[in-house]
């Protein structure tokens, strides 16, 4: 994956929420994905929609995760690893992000 591809990926903010949050828990359920960033039951309702039929598989055919809509199971894929400095560099520096990128 080029850096344009990775801007990209990551230019959404629920998009690159989701990576981020990924970093750091193990999460292997879309609805748990959606109610560790959303903030209230209304953002949750909305964010899951989202994730279903936009983000997740968008991030699926990236190779950033897996996907097992059946299971409805989210785990890391191959090319996550790529993404890891740049999110690195991100999670170090989000005080710094105008508001409304994260």
């Amino acid at each position: 994956m080029d850096v344009g591809d990775a801007l990209q990926l990551l230019a959404d903010p629920y998009r690159c929420r989701l990576v981020l949050t990924s970093l750091e828990h193990n999460l292997e359920d879309e609805s748990d994905i959606s109610a560790v960033m959303a903030d209230d039951a209304e953002e949750f309702e909305e964010l899951s929609l989202k994730m279903y039929h936009h983000h997740l598989p968008k991030l699926e055919k990236a190779g950033v995760i897996e996907w097992d809509r059946n299971e409805n199971v989210v785990r890391k894929g191959p090319t996550f690893e790529e993404l890891v400095p740049l999110l690195r560099l991100i999670d170090d520096h989000q005080e710094e992000l105008p508001g409304g990128w994260l």
